[in-house]
């Protein structure tokens, strides 16, 4: 046994995976949401009894170690020294030396969380220790509980970062390494930080690692931007962090929705009024790695932005991302000139808002069409074919017709001139439609593969015969096993997956997935199914050639031709 099969075994799939995504029991499989790219519908299943995971959209799949190496972007050593650690496994004393060459690649990314997390420390105690700061926060009705939650600290001027020095030594963290990171720089006058005199917001990875930090000014003279966010590096990109969401993803798991907030302080708002499913964008525009990232845990979102007109255009950009992800965004409108923060602070109800909340492409419209009144006419041409091309996009006819029909009535344009519009201005590029198959070949060598992978012993030789029908790809596999039988017994393939590169592997999983879907079928019937359309497609081409041969009163090649026929025609009757 390896390391890899020791973690295999300790570690299921399926509990792993469930931390990453929302899954459903569907049978013995368990499906949701692919966590690896953004879908309309669940194509990612996972099959606690074989302890593999496989996605029909983007064809990832594989085992616990290849779900976790492809999702933290490492290697299949690094995958298997991440879930030892997470999963407080103990591996055997000869394997130890075996994952000890990964230890210096992981150490760089938890060196930076552990100089997060000291950092965070550091400034919880000095908020303990500055009235100001926690008056701050008492004025904006934050409770002490709630900052302990939020790890929330405070971090004083250039004259404490002797203070942070000492501290941070304790812990191996030098000087050197806080500038790296961006916690500290060089300015004319020495050394100095950027979140000086700030309130700290310590993120979170959604695993819960301290990876970076968001300051905000408080004090009423402080006339720098009002937040401050670390550099990005590595380990810390605002485009694929989500505030919050470490501790709202259990609560997001099970009300399938998320409330989406624009700020630090409105996430904490929310949090301690009881919408414990909140999540931030980290002062950034939401972005599609966002979007792609709470498809695994959820199918609606909430959208609360500040009542503004810098709050409106967030979500008209927003909606522009939404038709591309199978989740449901609807808005939630607060009064002008409130965020979620100051009207729950005022006693708004916010649940009856959250009940009146609007479809976001409805929104979308009855904003577009409020700007649409006050443009000239060529701003006007091109708020309409923005709204009409994000119509198209969408793929439920239904949904279209409605959105079209609101369209017209906002725009006052009549509905024939707007699906005219659509129609000839947007039509789906080719490379966005899937080709269709007439006769399910695909389809069933899928099944056949997959039915073979599970049992070597249904590769007989009728089904040899068949294998130059299949795709390429499909018969390198075939022929692999079928030149291997020796090594594979009945239900283990494993000896010669081994031998298959990655694609063939991922084939191997898409088949065995399909097949196990459709265990109903019978194997022989479409084996059956096959010959017959191979026969038939045979024989057509074999009337085709001999129709040239009499158009070109070929008599050798006619009888050649009627020979041939004559020889399927005898192999069909015989039931070959």
């Amino acid at each position: 046994m390896s390391i890899f099969q020791f973690v295999k075994e300790s570690v299921s799939v399926l509990s792993v995976v469930q931390e990453h995504t929302t899954l459903k029991q569907a049978g013995i499989y368990w499906k949701g949401c692919c966590p690896f790219h953004a879908e309309k519908t669940a194509s990612f299943t996972v099959s606690p009894h074989r302890e593999i995971f496989y996605c029909f959209g983007c064809h990832a799949g594989g085992d616990v170690i290849a779900f976790i190496a492809r999702l933290e972007n490492c290697t299949q050593l690094e995958a298997t020294k991440i879930l030892i650690d997470r999963y407080n496994l103990k591996p055997p004393q000869e394997y130890i030396q075996e994952i000890a060459s990964t230890q210096q690649i992981l150490d760089q990314k938890q060196r930076y969380y552990k100089l997060c997390t000291v950092v965070t420390q550091w400034c919880q105690q000095n908020l303990a220790n500055n009235t100001a700061a926690r008056q701050y926060l008492t004025n904006r009705s934050l409770s002490t509980e709630i900052w302990q939650r939020f790890s929330i600290g405070y971090f004083p001027a250039n004259r404490s970062l002797k203070s942070l020095m000492s501290y941070c030594q304790k812990e191996n963290i030098l000087m050197q390494d806080l500038m790296e990171t961006g916690i500290v720089a060089e300015g004319k006058s020495g050394l100095y930080s950027p979140f000086e005199e700030r309130i700290i917001f310590p993120i979170k990875t959604a695993t819960g690692d301290f990876c970076g930090f968001g300051g905000r000014i408080f004090l009423d003279h402080d006339e720098r931007p009002k937040y401050y966010n670390s550099k990005e590096n590595p380990h810390f990109a605002k485009s694929t962090i989500l505030f919050g969401l470490d501790l709202a993803k259990k609560e997001m798991q099970k009300t399938d929705h998320v409330f989406l907030v624009e700020g630090y302080i409105d996430c904490i708002a929310m949090v301690q009024h009881g919408f414990t499913n909140t999540i931030a964008t980290l002062g950034t525009a939401f972005t599609a790695e966002h979007l792609k990232l709470l498809t695994r845990f959820i199918q609606q979102i909430y959208v609360i932005y500040d009542g503004d007109n810098a709050g409106q255009q967030a979500i008209l950009r927003l909606t522009e991302l939404a038709w591309n992800a199978n989740l449901e965004l609807k808005v939630v409108t607060l009064p002008e000139k409130e965020d979620p923060a100051s009207f729950l602070e005022h006693g708004g109800n916010l649940i009856k808002l959250v009940q009146d909340a609007k479809d976001i492409y409805s929104f979308f419209v009855t904003t577009s069409s409020t700007l649409y009144n006050v443009q000239r006419l060529s701003d006007k041409l091109q708020s309409v074919k923005k709204v009409t091309a994000l119509i198209a996009r969408l793929q439920d006819p239904l949904k279209r017709s409605i959105l079209l029909q609101e369209t017209a009535q906002a725009f006052n344009i009549p509905l024939d001139i707007l699906k005219q519009e659509m129609q000839f201005t947007h039509k789906p590029s080719p490379e966005n439609i899937i080709p269709e198959t007439n006769d399910g070949i695909a389809e069933n060598q899928l099944f056949i593969l997959g039915a073979i992978v599970n049992n070597t012993a249904l590769l007989t030789m009728t089904v040899e015969q068949l294998i130059p029908y299949f795709s390429v790809s499909v018969q390198q596999v075939l022929i692999m096993l079928r030149d291997n039988k020796q090594e594979a017994s009945e239900h283990n393939v494993a000896p010669v997956l081994a031998l298959l590169n990655q694609e063939q592997r991922q084939l191997v999983m898409h088949a065995l997935m399909y097949y196990e879907q459709h265990t109903s079928t019978s194997f022989e019937t479409i084996v059956e199914q096959m010959q017959k359309k191979h026969w038939k497609h045979l024989i057509q081409a074999l009337k085709e050639q001999l129709a040239q041969a009499q158009q070109e009163q070929d008599d050798v090649k006619m009888k050649m031709i009627v020979e041939q026929f004559q020889q399927i025609k005898q192999k069909i009757t015989e039931g070959q």
